[in-house]
């Protein structure tokens, strides 16, 4: 497995954490094997074949996601932050590859840096 993968896919299990006030635990998706898995399968790697297909882990990852975005939405945002995270979520529908899904996270990380823990 690539080293990129790893570092790319910490953004996103970060981003769910941070949603959900959590620790690492792969309940609401808060591990980052889940997008691995989906870089895995994209770059066809030997390890791919032994996954579940593309979609069905594009399905889990983007539910976990909007879960995440959903929590956040529920907080006391700006109209700003606000903004931001509704079209993220609009964006999540139509996101069908890892690199989309992790623009939303990096943009998602971005406006709720300060939930971030302390």
């Amino acid at each position: 497995m690539p080293a990129e993968f790893y570092t790319k896919s910490m953004l996103y299990e970060v981003f769910i954490r941070r949603a959900h006030q959590c620790e690492r635990q792969r309940r609401n998706g808060a591990d980052n094997s889940f997008m691995q898995n989906i870089m895995r399968k994209e770059s066809g790697g030997a390890s791919a074949n032994r996954l579940p297909s593309l979609e069905k882990q594009m399905e889990k990852v983007k539910g976990y996601m909007e879960k995440a975005l959903d929590k956040f939405l529920k907080r006391k945002l700006s109209e700003e932050e606000a903004a931001v995270l509704s079209s993220l979520k609009a964006r999540l529908a139509s996101a069908h590859s890892a690199t989309a899904l992790m623009e939303i996270v990096e943009e998602g990380l971005a406006v709720t840096d300060r939930f971030k823990p302390s």
